[in-house]
């Protein structure tokens, strides 16, 4: 947990005396607030712009990270704030060989209905899991069999990840057997459970204790979750205390809040990485994409005009973890070398306009971002800084990132989590292997491909972390990404709350343990 530190902001201004109050009469139809608020400490009240799902069935895409924020949902493993495995409701675990691994249980953990868990639910859990769940299709291959307190797991190739895997969200802990509703009222072992006759998608979200909680009772009776898009409103809405905490603030509120002095603001760095992509079937001339590469001043976007929000890195993965990237020998800001490569490549600015041209044509090249935390503002950064090296950067905006998959681009940007679950094998695979899913820019490098097949092997932590840095040192030394820097992710807490978790991955937040007093 790292106390936000920031300079001062000269882009913010105050809303006028008339938006306040207009706001004010805005925020009394959102919250239901009017007039003064009195003091209730059995109730906690959330907000922030994106934090209630359509539904929360942890086994499907993405939704298990909802389902572990709001104190429903645990898994058997999760991780520690250096994103290092730990168990939770699993005691503990055996390597009995490269394919065969035994898990031991917790002895005293009940699901939300009363019922004790047992080894047999474990593994329905897990099937279950590896059923609706594509990234968990492990646990769907693997052989499981019950014993007295734990479980057998025989996969059915060597599989290094496993444990890791167990502590993914998808891998939540769930009463198959008795679930009713699990797309809205999942019954897992969380000290809270989803009032599921409240709920409204996309809108709001209201979680009340959990009476048969294994680890002692929360201290909080309920949570209610409610969406606000409009951040000044947030803001206005900790300020009257209609809300106790507010998620996903962009940094500026967050300075705001900071300022006001009536409320705390924490600030964590994440493994999110905003990651530029290179498409290497369209922007085939290297000479220019390490141009590109070498006229970025990421300390300037992150530090200076960002003002924190994004932690510049020169590797994937956080300065607090094993796989750092503080030793790799890789391209940075150097304008004059950026020049320099595209002189040598041909390009001059015969015009004076500013931009290169070659053979009459000036270099232009498309950035693709879409809608998400601070992409935009990158972009914005970016297209200032490359046009001092003669490169006209034009910035092509969508909703949603279709456009990646699609392969629709010649640069972009996306932002996404690299040590999900610990390892750096998966995001290192999945974005430079051939077969890679999130392999955007069609990347192929028979070095890396090795190299990548070691790393998915049993090996000491040392060989673990030269491979990791080999893979990424030559990826970008081949000029087919850019790692910008990673998000950090800024809370509002009102001065009352105490026990609010934040951890690098996001998932752990609601606890037993969060009071309001």
């Amino acid at each position: 947990m790292i106390r936000l530190t920031v300079n001062k902001i000269t882009n913010y201004m105050k809303p006028t005396k008339r938006i306040l109050v207009a706001s004010l009469l805005i925020m009394a139809g959102i919250l239901g607030g009017c007039g003064e608020q009195t003091f209730d400490n059995t109730t906690i009240h959330v907000g922030g712009r994106t934090i209630v799902q359509t539904q929360i069935d942890p086994h499907k895409d993405w939704d298990g990270w909802y389902t572990v924020r709001y104190g429903i949902g645990e898994t058997l493993f999760k991780l520690s704030q250096e994103l290092q495995i730990k168990p939770w409701i699993a005691s503990g675990y055996e390597r009995i060989d490269d394919k065969t691994w035994r898990i031991h249980l917790k002895p005293n953990v009940t699901f939300s209905n009363g019922r004790k868990v047992t080894p047999e639910d474990v593994i329905a859990s897990l099937k279950r899991s590896g059923e609706q769940n594509n990234r968990a299709k492990v646990f769907k291959e693997s052989t499981m069999t019950a014993e007295a307190q734990s479980i057998l797991i025989v996969t059915k190739e060597p599989y290094e990840l496993l444990i890791n895997d167990l502590s993914d969200p998808f891998a939540t802990i769930l009463d198959v057997a008795d679930t009713k509703n699990f797309n809205y009222e999942p019954i897992a072992t969380g000290p809270f459970v989803i009032d599921a006759a409240s709920f409204e998608p996309n809108k709001y979200a209201r979680m009340v204790r959990n009476e048969n909680y294994w680890d002692g009772k929360a201290q909080a009776a309920v949570i209610d979750y409610r969406v606000v898009s409009d951040m000044n409103l947030l803001y206005l809405a900790m300020k009257r205390g209609e809300l106790d905490i507010a998620l996903d603030l962009p940094q500026s509120i967050a300075k705001t809040m900071q300022d006001d002095g009536s409320m705390t603001v924490l600030s964590t760095v994440q493994p999110r990485l905003y990651n530029l992509y290179f498409n290497m079937d369209v922007m085939t001339d290297k000479a220019v994409r390490e141009a590109v590469i070498y006229g970025i001043d990421k300390e300037a976007i992150g530090v200076k005009q960002l003002q924190g929000s994004v932690y510049p890195t020169q590797g994937a993965f956080p300065d607090f973890t094993v796989y750092n990237g503080r030793n790799l020998q890789v391209p940075t800001y150097n304008p004059t070398k950026a020049r320099a490569i595209l002189a040598a490549d041909g390009y001059q600015d015969t015009n004076g306009d500013g931009i290169v041209e070659k053979y009459g044509k000036p270099l232009k090249i498309v950035l693709s971002v879409y809608q998400r935390l601070a992409i935009q503002d990158i972009a914005t950064e970016m297209q200032s800084q490359l046009r001092q090296i003669g490169i006209d950067m034009t910035i092509d905006t969508h909703e949603k990132s279709n456009y990646f998959k699609a392969g629709k681009f010649e640069m972009g940007i996306y932002a996404m989590v690299t040590t999900a679950t610990g390892s750096p094998y998966p995001f290192l695979n999945d974005t430079m292997s051939q077969k890679g899913s999130a392999n955007f820019g069609h990347y192929h490098n028979e070095q890396v491909d090795t190299w990548l097949h070691q790393l998915s092997q049993r090996n000491p932590e040392a060989v673990q972390i030269r491979l990791v840095h080999d893979i990424q040192e030559q990826a970008l030394n081949d000029a087919a990404y850019n790692y910008l820097g990673f998000h950090t992710s800024y809370v509002g807490l009102s001065k009352h709350i105490t026990g609010f978790a934040t951890s690098p991955t996001d998932y752990y937040q609601m606890t037993k343990d969060l009071k309001k007093e």
